[in-house]
């Protein structure tokens, strides 16, 4: 079943950028976890990129502790 959320934008943002990382996901410096994670998001602005929401921190988190793997973030594509 195909999302229909305002937030599909977000997430098909966050899955191409995905596409675009090369390597290990947990290797990551903070300005490619920002494009990764952020560049879709309605709310982000890169004036304002030194302020990071909770989601940044949680899911870059998740990220940065091989919890988040760069196959499991692939498999989200099938759900929306």
């Amino acid at each position: 079943m195909k999302n229909s959320s305002p937030d599909k934008k977000a997430i098909e943002s966050f899955l191409s950028n995905l596409k675009k990382v090369k390597g290990e996901l947990c290797s990551l410096e903070k300005e490619n976890f920002t494009i990764l994670i952020c560049e879709g998001c309605d709310f982000y602005s890169s004036e304002k990129e030194v302020l990071e929401c909770g989601a940044f921190k949680i899911l870059k988190s998740l990220i940065s502790e091989g919890i988040v793997t760069k196959d499991m973030l692939e498999k989200l594509k099938k759900k929306f």
